[in-house]
């Protein structure tokens, strides 16, 4: 199997190293792609990057539109295989899962999933995956809470479309309610796999109140009822209005 792996990138950085060096390990085990999106001013010196030259099969592009979902729609149509995971700079795929990966790919039954959620280490414990009532109010009702814990087919956005790029931080969020609606029977959830290590501490939890908000506008347009919605909005609000303070002062006093 062949697999694609897309990250957007503002500039070259330690993150992004990081990235490079695991996906350096990760492309020796498995026939992959690497496609980073980048603004037109960054593409020269993302390509000369050292650690990146030591990868076989990688390309930088230029981004179409200037935003994190610009650039993954911007991907999307550079895609030539069936499968693309999506991966924030700093974040690491793990090689010890790859037999794991492999073998649930080649089972016939699986063939026609268009979303494969996997289990991630971030901030030093394990986020399983799984479809639980729990994930229904959560910050993210999806698999670990990441959108770089999963592999998505290509078919998914030609039968439902690319991001969509009025969300600022929850486009993915949107695009997988939209599968969970319509096509359940489509996501699989990998519990026993691992997929990678994920530092956590990205855009999404940078600005909690817009993130919360987004994430409650996905689910009511994509079909969740809007009085269960407004409730758990509700929850999440004063939940990060107590968690948010707190985190803010441990640090402070470290």
């Amino acid at each position: 199997m062949r697999v694609t792996v897309i990250t957007p990138l503002l500039e070259v950085c330690k993150d992004f190293e990081e990235t490079a060096i695991s996906l350096l390990s990760f492309s020796k085990m498995i026939n992959m792609e690497w496609i980073i999106v980048s603004p037109k001013r960054e593409v020269d010196n993302i390509r000369s990057n050292k650690h990146l030259n030591q990868i076989e099969n990688f390309r930088v592009i230029e981004e179409k539109n200037p935003s994190l979902w610009g650039a993954y729609n911007t991907a999307i149509d550079e895609v030539k295989t069936e499968f693309y995971i999506p991966l924030s700079a700093g974040d690491m795929l793990l090689c010890t899962s790859i037999d794991c990966i492999l073998s649930n790919l080649a089972d016939a039954k699986n063939l026609n999933k268009e979303l494969i959620f996997f289990s991630v280490l971030k901030n030093g414990k394990l986020n399983k995956a799984k479809d639980s009532k729990k994930s229904l109010i959560r910050t993210s009702g999806f698999s670990s809470g990441h959108s770089s814990s999963c592999m998505i087919s290509v078919k998914a956005h030609e039968k439902y479309g690319y991001y969509d790029e009025s969300y600022k931080l929850a486009a993915d969020n949107y695009f997988f309610e939209i599968i969970y609606r319509n096509s359940k029977d489509s996501i699989l959830w990998l519990g026993n796999c691992v997929l990678g290590f994920f530092k956590g501490g990205g855009i999404s939890i940078r600005d909690m109140q817009l993130t919360n908000y987004e994430i409650y506008r996905s689910r009511v347009h994509s079909g969740r009822s809007k009085a269960i919605e407004d409730a758990i909005y509700l929850i999440r609000r004063i939940k990060y209005s107590i968690v948010n303070p707190m985190e803010k002062h441990k640090k402070q006093t470290r």
